[in-house]
């Protein structure tokens, strides 16, 4: 057993992580030496319950969905940041997102902390992968003069209130009603977050197509904030009966973490609308796919000089041939 791990008693915060980097045993955002060959085990605490009873015996892999392929540990890059920021794709983005260099380094040292790290010098021990996502989520939330104002961020009105907009969620769910208020509250969305980098949740009924809960209280700029009566909302349904609606004032389609939510919260679908009038419908199927696997796969694009939205694009595209999510560009 790694001395690191060997006898560990600590507790930490939801998303927070061990000295060793480890958020729990076997986390694959977790450096490589941490996790690989790891034998720990991550159980559920019931009170006055052994969880583990009966399963003295169980063969490691037994529980696991046959066919799905283990994911395997990165190792650290080495990559500097200065030689990080050198490369042609990642100015590519800087230049697109408008950020001065010292905005950028603060949103990349606020990012950094958030994932556990106490500064930028923890940066080439991260993997590629990862040391994209870095300055992907930096550049994202950005570092802006007005909370939360963001003059690109303006929603094209024009194609949110034609005819047209509203024609092409026809046939999208089983039931024409659900369709309309879907339709409805994208529209009431995006002009409500129009000239922000804020977002609004509202969860359907797909049973009965009315709207059962309700966000609008941003406290964090492209994050949806869960109310407690959302939270509410949620336990109350059944699984699966749910579709959420939310924008990206970004104008990039679902995210990883839309994928981890919609898996988290069982809806039965999810709908991101762009404030350029773009609307994305995502569902998992078979397998699903993680949110740290999904977006390991748009960094990978990233990293080839592809921009974020088409490299989205090209994952959801690929997925979808799994027959591991359903996805549909209204």
């Amino acid at each position: 057993m790694r001395c690191s791990t060997a006898g560990y008693s600590a507790h930490v915060k939801p998303n927070e992580r061990f000295d060793n980097g480890c958020r729990f045993p076997g986390d694959p955002e977790a450096p490589a030496g941490e996790t690989y060959n790891c034998r720990c085990t991550l159980v559920a605490y019931i009170p006055g319950h052994d969880v583990t009873a009966g399963r003295e015996k169980q063969r490691v892999g037994s529980l696991s969905k046959a066919g799905v392929k283990e994911q395997q540990p990165e190792a650290a890059s080495g990559r500097s940041l200065e030689k990080f920021l050198e490369l042609t794709s990642v100015q590519r983005r800087i230049e697109k997102s408008g950020m001065s260099k010292s905005k950028l380094m603060k949103a990349m040292r606020e990012e950094m902390r958030k994932q556990g790290y106490s500064d930028l010098r923890a940066f080439k021990t991260l993997p590629k992968s990862r040391q994209q996502g870095v300055i992907r989520n930096a550049v994202e939330r950005g570092i802006t003069s007005k909370k939360y104002a963001n003059k690109m961020a303006k929603a094209d009105f024009k194609r949110i209130n034609s005819p047209k907009f509203f024609k092409k969620f026809k046939g999208l769910t089983g039931g024409e009603k659900v369709n309309k208020t879907i339709a409805k509250e994208c529209r009431a969305i995006v002009t409500h977050r129009s000239g922000t980098n804020s977002e609004d949740l509202v969860l359907i009924s797909k049973e009965t197509g009315k709207v059962v809960a309700r966000s609008t209280a941003a406290t964090k700029e492209n994050e949806v904030k869960y109310t407690t009566s959302v939270l509410n909302a949620i336990k109350k349904h059944k699984p699966h009966t749910l579709i959420s609606v939310h924008n990206h004032a970004t104008n990039i389609p679902p995210t990883g973490s839309d994928f981890d939510s919609q898996h988290t919260h069982s809806y039965a679908g999810g709908i991101v609308v762009l404030h350029n009038g773009e609307v994305h419908y995502y569902e998992q199927t078979g397998v699903g796919v993680s949110g740290w696997y999904y977006d390991a796969k748009i960094d990978e694009l990233t990293l080839t000089g592809m921009s974020d939205y088409d490299a989205a694009i090209e994952v959801m595209s690929q997925l979808q041939k799994e027959g591991r999510i359903k996805w549909t560009k209204l």
